[in-house]
């Protein structure tokens, strides 16, 4: 009997903290171009643009346009700054009111090797974000009242497996699996700020060129502790690196 109304218990304690959610599912496309542009033998420059849309492709999303630099510490370890902007508009089931500048000023550091046939990657990037802070003006019009400073960490854990071939070289079919964990850092209420997980096919050309297709989950808690995105995505990723060092005799 004690068991029956324990398990009882539990199974309304459940149902309650369900009920206190309002978990949305949505669908987007996201198409996502980045590359590393070799200045030096050590440094190079970064560049992303991801075009983002809701309802695959029926409505914005966002749009994030990234710039950065790296310097490559050893041939495992590399480290890179940059700035993100970031334009997130009214979207789905829990829109936001109005069309919202985030700017972003970052850094991190990968770390990849290889084991057998795995090609690992780590990644932690610390991100200084000014968040427009915009209220409805006297005739409802967009009114931006400065920025809001938020401070956020991210841990990434990636890797690829060639299918096609025993190593990932020209013309090879390859898995790629990752996952991406977003922390507030100094929000005692919302450490939480979501997750990325992502599952794919690739085919890599040739060194530095990969194209992938796959699906991301995209959890995202609301800061309000009651509303969720779950957000199913279709992305396209292009890779390129090349080098502006390379010798033209060559």
């Amino acid at each position: 009997m004690k068991k029956v109304l324990g398990v009882t218990l539990l199974l309304l304690l459940s149902n309650t903290l369900k009920a206190q959610k309002t978990v949305d599912n949505q669908f987007n496309t996201w198409l996502t171009y980045s590359g590393d542009h070799s200045v030096s033998e050590r440094i190079d420059i970064h560049t992303l643009y991801s075009f983002r849309r809701n309802e695959f492709m029926e409505n914005w999303q966002q749009s994030l346009l990234r710039v950065g630099m790296g310097v490559r510490l050893t041939d495992k370890i590399k480290m890179q700054v940059g700035y993100d902007w970031l334009v997130t508009l009214p979207y789905g089931k829990q829109p936001i009111s109005f069309r919202t500048n985030e700017h972003r000023i970052w850094v991190h550091l990968n770390l990849k090797f290889q084991e057998q046939r795995f090609y690992f990657a780590n990644r932690i990037r610390f991100e200084n974000r000014a968040i427009e802070d915009i209220h409805a003006g006297d005739q409802e019009e967009r009114v931006v009242d400065g920025f809001n400073w938020k401070y956020r960490l991210r841990y990434k854990f990636a890797v690829d497996v060639p299918l096609s071939k025993n190593r990932m070289e020209k013309n090879t079919l390859f898995l790629s699996v990752s996952d991406e964990l977003f922390m507030n850092l100094f929000d005692k209420n919302n450490y939480f700020n979501q997750n990325w997980f992502y599952a794919g096919l690739g085919w890599k050309f040739a060194k530095g060129m990969k194209l992938k297709i796959g699906y991301m989950n995209q959890f995202l808690p609301k800061t309000d502790g009651v509303h969720v995105e779950n957000n199913h995505t279709l992305s396209l990723s292009y890779i390129q690196n090349f080098s502006f060092t390379k010798n033209k005799n060559q």
